[in-house]
């Protein structure tokens, strides 16, 4: 479980760092950017949970999702095929 937990901090460390860097911020906003990482995440669907979302296995209810915002940014996604089982990496854009 140590692990798990050290992967979430890191994580959460990079969300926070990619939020202040793409915006230009001072650095010194890093605990609230990890703030606003967790939320994202809290209300995100984990594999773990069978799709639920950590909010919904905790407080047994769907979370109101209607104040998130969509960023208009060119996105690129790597897409690993069979698993990440062979090499083969596909990337694709949205």
């Amino acid at each position: 479980k140590t692990n798990v937990v050290a992967l979430r901090i890191i994580n959460l460390k990079s969300m926070a760092s990619c939020m202040i860097q793409s915006k230009s911020l001072d650095p010194t906003l890093e605990v609230k950017a990890i703030n606003s990482a967790t939320h994202i995440l809290n209300r995100s669907p984990h594999n773990a949970l069978d799709g639920k979302t950590p909010f919904e296995a905790w407080c047994g209810r769907k979370s109101n999702v209607t104040h998130f915002r969509v960023f208009s940014y060119l996105v690129w996604a790597n897409r690993f095929f069979n698993e990440c089982k062979s090499n083969n990496v596909a990337t694709m854009k949205s």
